[in-house]
């Protein structure tokens, strides 16, 4: 399915325009992105028809702008903090959607499932 969010829409979330080199990876990321949603939520397309278009834009936006970790984006420390948190580097470049963006979409919540094997004989 093709992608919903563009390069454009991106650059809106951050707030400025893209460089030329950002905006070529957003480009890809956006592809990793909308595979990614097509795969957990097949419901949201129909025929490749999009339906949640609002909700597939957002959510695109979001996992492409968290994958290339643009400064703009990072929460700003407030005056006076001496600590500022930032996400680990291993998730540079990861395409993976938050439980909250799952929701967005429609993915119901995952519940504990029970790994021991009931015994045999109904007990």
């Amino acid at each position: 399915m093709p992608a919903v969010a563009t390069v454009q829409d991106v650059a809106a979330r951050v707030g400025r325009p893209l460089t030329d080199d950002e905006a070529t990876r957003a480009e890809a990321y956006i592809a990793d992105a909308a595979t990614e949603t097509d795969r957990v939520a097949p419901w949201t397309t129909d025929g490749g028809a999009v339906r949640w278009e609002n909700a597939l834009r957002s959510v695109q936006c979001a996992v492409v702008i968290r994958a290339m970790r643009l400064p703009d984006s990072l929460l700003a420390v407030p005056p006076g903090t001496e600590q500022a948190g930032f996400p680990t580097p291993t998730t540079t470049g990861s395409i993976f959607l938050k439980r909250s963006e799952l929701r967005q979409l429609g993915v119901p919540a995952v519940r504990a499932v029970r790994m021991t094997p009931r015994p045999l004989g109904g007990c």
